[in-house]
């Protein structure tokens, strides 16, 4: 039996979908706050706070053969990285107390780096408390999500405006779509011998300019580029709704992401996705399936 942690959000769902496509006949149990809309035959759901709930989730990880974990610490976290820590604490725990079964845990590019990364340190610390539960890992890291883009295309279709937060907004960048994150986890879920490490990367790069321009494109409205300074990306995000700590710890991201400060660590094992940015770009438009 699998057993899949916030299975109805946006990487999780992806898991979920991919795994039961390559397991039909396999048993899965999926873990979150809210019920999945719906459930189909052999799937069971717990409800769990993962952050905080260390003997509900260890019960839910009971009798697993391997399991998918994430630490999505809430945009309004007053302390970003205190309750990314604490969410880390809390799944450590429970694996060990459901005796240390099969971990494929979600993490970033840049993760082997324990400072100098801003939010991304906390996936560093997340996988440091996985690796001393003493259970089978793999860790998937994964480029920058091409659906973080969303709200910077959904503003822009209001205001004719993308606000940048890279500099400068023309340089080509590696994306990926969580579909193609969700299907790679799943798969490593499904091997047994999946790799310590898998790196997971888009099929191409893009700039913010290519993804403003491809919004003008599907939208059918004049889209202008305007570049947000370093020193007010905090503010930009405190304005879209971030608690300031969250805005701190992803402005800072944003600026080791502009100096090259990013890395992927070398792996043997790097897989490509192949959707597109206009095809995650679409569930924004009318009509248009998601």
């Amino acid at each position: 039996m699998s057993v899949i942690l916030g299975a109805t959000g946006q990487v999780g769902s992806h898991v979920f979908k991919t795994l039961q496509a390559i397991e039909p006949d396999a048993q899965l149990r999926i873990v979150s706050r809210h019920s999945p809309d719906d459930l189909c035959d052999g799937v069971e759901w717990r409800e769990v706070d993962a952050s905080n709930d260390v003997d509900g989730l260890a019960s839910a990880l009971h009798d697993a053969a391997a399991v998918f974990v994430m630490n999505p610490v809430p945009p309004d976290a007053v302390d970003v990285y205190q309750k990314a820590a604490k969410i880390s604490d809390t799944i450590a725990l429970a694996v060990k107390k459901a005796g240390r079964p099969r971990i494929v845990a979600l993490s970033s590019q840049g993760a082997h780096l324990s400072q100098g990364t801003g939010i991304i340190t906390a996936l560093h610390d997340f996988e440091e408390a996985l690796r001393a539960t003493d259970a089978p890992l793999t860790f998937v890291r994964s480029t920058f999500f091409m659906e973080s883009w969303l709200p910077f295309a959904a503003a822009a279709m209001k205001s004719g405006q993308w606000w940048a937060m890279r500099d400068p907004p023309d340089e080509q960048n590696s994306a990926v779509s969580a579909r193609d994150v969700g299907a790679v986890i799943a798969q490593c879920l499904h091997d047994e011998d999946s790799p310590g490490i898998v790196n997971v990367t888009g099929s191409r790069m893009y700039s913010e300019n290519d993804a403003a321009a491809l919004m003008a494109s599907l939208s059918g409205r004049a889209i202008e580029v305007v570049p947000v300074p370093a020193a007010e990306r905090p503010g930009a995000f405190e304005g879209a709704g971030l608690s300031p700590s969250y805005a701190a710890a992803l402005a800072e991201m944003h600026d080791a992401l502009d100096a090259g400060r990013v890395p992927f660590e070398i792996m043997p094992d790097t897989r490509q996705g192949g959707t597109s940015l206009e095809e995650v770009l679409c569930v924004l438009m009318p009509n248009t399936p998601g």
